[in-house]
């Protein structure tokens, strides 16, 4: 692309970013508006979002009715683009994002960690709360979103005299240095009386009173958090929110039904775009601060709309019920997702409130002219924040790569923004390239490099010499990948060992590196929390297992096909065992027997305490699980697991199930691959199957359970020890199951189909060579109450006609079916509002 094009992509992305919120050449409002009805809606389903606080949590305390969920924000004269929670972490990572504020600010905070992991369902996150600071982190996009509670922003101390308000001061300020993005809101407690009040005094300079009038305290109070910000805030580092008046609907006469008394009972939006009791008093004085400021403060101005959702409180189904009515606090899901949206619409189009667009191309230079509020700019003249918009929304390095090249002055601000860098095979020569990389990107973070598909011809690839170069290079790098690097030895480590804030390091296929390598380096890194180990074939000596049990940091440990590494090698965590969260273990097929007979370390298991509490997520892969030893020790001590994969585990027993059920009442998913009796020789003598009794036990303990996923391994030879209709049955009917998958489960025929039809909760099912179920059972997912997704594979007992009751009802947002020999594309066209179809009939000759 040539220079001309670049500053055509540009300006395109500028022009883009105009019209999402202008119309038809006019500023679009998008806080005026109205609330529509949106059968779409809620953007997340609470009961998946398992970290929202009792008191904002509606549906588990017993409200009743769900139109309040289905409602959306549409402006006047423009629509908002759908929320993309996955996009947002992409544009905040390596960033950190702080709500400060009161009870509403947690309450927003709540929703938008809602709304990421919603996205984002199978991304690990981490959530930690110290003395009134919560910190929601997802390690994977590098993303950090807290919530500080601090009620009035200005400082309330403690003295000899009792409580005193300081109005001029703010102390607390320091936490907020340095954030990237700051979303204050203070207001709701400025109005509390008597218990509730929570100061005995109110200071300014030297004089100290019992009270003042309330809306002057605010005011002043709001002054010293803007003399704050206009002196400590750098507006090219840090871009800062105020939040805007959150109202109540404690009197229902302000909006015109006064038998109503209040928010109880209420159950749709005030229809239209105002609301009959006028404006919010504090609204002008919040408006009136930050016109007064120096510094760029945007308001989210969410009061208007929120007059409008009298229905969106708590009301009796908050924290306290019926003693304590909640007509301030909002349910999620509800209204502050809408506040989240429209925060992130203010601030990722480039703040367009404040830089209104004229976008022409008034020369065909290198960089092309924009106008920007009438001043005429050339792109290395734009607003800072509109040039690291338009960096922040370019996504893949070889468009970043051109885009950097359009002006001197992108390409500085790319050097200096860019964290995070993928390289490979087209590195030649390889250390002289990389060397260059890390020094034009001096900040980087995260390095991927990778060598699939190498060949000689592609040139050498790194070697040790490039390692040390990064070691040397990157002083913040924290998180490394290595995949196929072949020239790569145990000195290579040895470098890194230096990097002392590497805390993830992931190596798939790298057959030089040994377990020395790897102490030298977790000797040096004593921050490592993460590592991944794949296809390491020489990685014999565990030595770095018992240093990393010592350190205790340890948090995701997977290891896959590493053939010396066995089970008995895994006590040697020690202690670190407590702090693991994810484990992911793998043995190669072909050696899953290697170290069966090293009774001496699978005995240790039994004899020391595994303290794995904390464990979140398990997966083993072809292990053998002996009984009362070894692996099966962890499986009844995970009180804390989340999510736990056994993929062709041979031993596993139905009271390795039973204990892990009794024990794991948070279990979200489940996935069991069983081995059929033909699929291992092994077993045909073996009488530790698994049967309904485990099935049962999930049922009665993990009332939390929404994926559920069972395989037979060989679905030619069913197996004997098949888990029965019977028991499925019990896990649908007893756990919010959302997700159904049954591969090779012959027990599952029309009648469970039938008895899906009355499962409120199963929205995804996916049925492979499920031989037993045919037309008559495919026409009742017409009559399944949430169903949304439905996915066949090699399924033979099902035509075109069982697609009748489904074809143009498009209760199905997607069907994918596929290699199925007796089902038609034509047939199934109607059946979803979007359609996947593949038929490759090979498998079946």
């Amino acid at each position: 692309m040539d220079g001309l094009g670049i500053a055509a992509t540009i300006l395109a992305v500028l022009c883009l970013l105009q019209q999402q919120l202008h119309g038809h050449g006019e500023e679009c409002d998008i806080f005026h508006g109205s609330w529509v009805f949106d059968e779409s809606y809620p953007l997340y389903d609470s009961p998946t979002c398992p970290f929202i606080e009792k008191q904002f949590d509606c549906l588990r305390n017993g409200r009743p009715d769900r139109d309040y969920l289905k409602f959306r924000w549409q402006p006047t004269a423009c629509n908002l683009p759908p929320f993309d929670g996955e996009d947002l972490l992409r544009r905040i990572r390596g960033k950190r994002l702080m709500f400060v504020g009161d009870s509403l600010s947690l309450n927003q905070w709540q929703s938008l960690t809602c709304m990421l992991h919603t996205a984002v369902p199978h991304a690990q996150y981490k959530s930690v709360t110290v003395q009134g600071l919560s910190t929601f982190t997802f390690p994977e996009y590098d993303a950090t979103v807290m919530f500080s509670r601090n009620a009035f922003l200005v400082d309330l101390v403690m003295t000899p005299i009792g409580r005193v308000m300081k109005l001029d001061s703010i102390e607390g300020g320091k936490l907020w240095k340095g954030i990237d993005y700051l979303i204050f809101n203070t207001w709701h407690w400025w109005l509390h009386t008597g218990r509730k009040q929570p100061w005995d005094y109110i200071e300014e300079g030297n004089h100290t009173q019992p009270d003042m009038d309330r809306l002057v305290a605010y005011e002043k109070g709001l002054n010293t958090w803007a003399k704050w910000v206009d002196a400590n805030v750098d507006p090219l580092k840090t871009r800062v929110f105020f939040q805007g008046i959150s109202p109540d609907h404690m009197n229902s006469s302000d909006w015109g039904e006064p038998s109503a008394k209040n928010c109880e009972g209420q159950k749709q939006p005030i229809r239209g775009g105002s609301y009959p009791g006028g404006r919010h008093p504090a609204e002008q004085v919040v408006e009136k601060v930050i016109r007064s400021m120096a510094k760029p403060v945007y308001l989210l101005n969410i009061t208007t709309l929120s007059q409008l959702r009298k229905d969106g409180h708590p009301s009796v189904f908050g924290h306290g019920g019926h003693r304590d009515m909640d007509c301030s606090h909002w349910c999620l899901a509800g209204v502050p997702d809408t506040w989240n949206q429209l925060l992130f619409e203010i601030q990722g189009p480039a703040h367009l409130h404040q830089y209104p667009l004229n976008c022409r191309n008034l020369g065909r230079r290198r960089c092309a002219f924009v106008e920007v509020n009438g001043i005429r700019f050339a792109m290395d003249e734009l607003p800072e924040n509109l040039v690291w918009e338009i960096l922040g929304r370019i996504m893949k390095t070889v468009d970043r790569n051109s885009v950097s090249l359009a002006c001197k002055r992108l390409y500085e601000m790319d050097n200096e923004q860019r964290i995070s860098l993928r390289v490979g095979c087209g590195l030649d020569p390889a250390n002289e390239a990389l060397a260059s990389l890390c020094n034009r990107f001096p900040n980087l973070t995260k390095v991927e490099i990778t060598y699939s598909g190498w060949m000689s011809k592609l040139g050498k690839q790194m070697d040790d010499q490039g390692l040390s170069i990064l070691a040397g290079y990157c002083p913040l790098l924290s998180d490394l990948t290595l995949s196929y690097c072949t020239f790569v030895t145990d000195v290579g480590l040895r470098y890194l060992a230096s990097c002392s804030k590497l805390s993830a390091l992931k190596l798939n296929f790298t057959p030089r590196i040994t377990g020395c390598g790897i102490l030298s380096l977790v000797v040096g890194c004593r921050s490592l929390s993460i590592l991944h180990l794949i296809r390491c074939l020489n990685v014999n000596s565990v030595e770095w297992l018992e240093y990393l049990g010592k350190l205790e940091t340890l948090e995701d440990l997977s290891i896959k096909n590493c053939r010396a590494i066995g089970e008995g090698d895994l006590i040697k965590l020690g202690l670190s065992w407590k702090k693991l969260k994810r484990l992911q273990f793998e043995v190669d097929a072909n050696y899953r027997y290697m170290k069966l007979y090293d009774r001496l370390a699978v005995d240790e298991w039994k004899r020391q305490r595994i303290p794995c509490e904390n464990m979140q997520e398990l997966s083993l892969v072809n292990c053998i699980i002996s009984p009362g030893r070894g692996l099966a020790c962890v499986l009844g001590k995970c009180r804390n697991l989340e999510k736990i994969h056994l993929d062709m585990c041979v031993g596993v027993r139905d009271s390795d199930i039973v204990s892990l059920a009794q024990k794991s009442s948070n279990l979200r998913s489940i996935s069991l691959r069983v081995p059929s009796d033909f699929s291992l020789p092994l077993l045909m003598n073996n009488p530790l199957r698994l049967t309904d009794e485990s099935l049962k036990a999930i049922a009665q303990n993990c009332l939390m359970l929404e994926t559920v996923r069972i395989s037979f391994s060989d679905g030619e030879f069913p197996s004997f020890s098949s888990f029965t209709l019977n028991g499925i049955l019990s896990v649908i009917q007893n756990c919010p199951v959302r997700e159904l998958a049954l591969d090779h489960v012959y027990s599952f025929t029309d009648v469970g189909m039938e008895a899906l039809c009355s499962a409120q909760h199963l929205e995804t099912l996916e049925l492979v060579r499920c031989q037993e179920i045919s037309d008559e059972g495919l026409q009742l997912v017409s009559q399944f109450p949430c169903i949304r997704v439905l996915r066949l594979s090699k399924c033979l007992g099902i035509t075109d006609d069982g697609f009748k009751t489904l074809v143009g009802s498009f209760k199905l947002d997607l069907l994918a079916v596929e290699d199925c020999p007796q089902i038609s594309e034509r047939a199934i066209y109607g059946a979803a509002r979007s359609i996947s179809f593949r038929q490759d009939l090979s498998w079946m000759y």
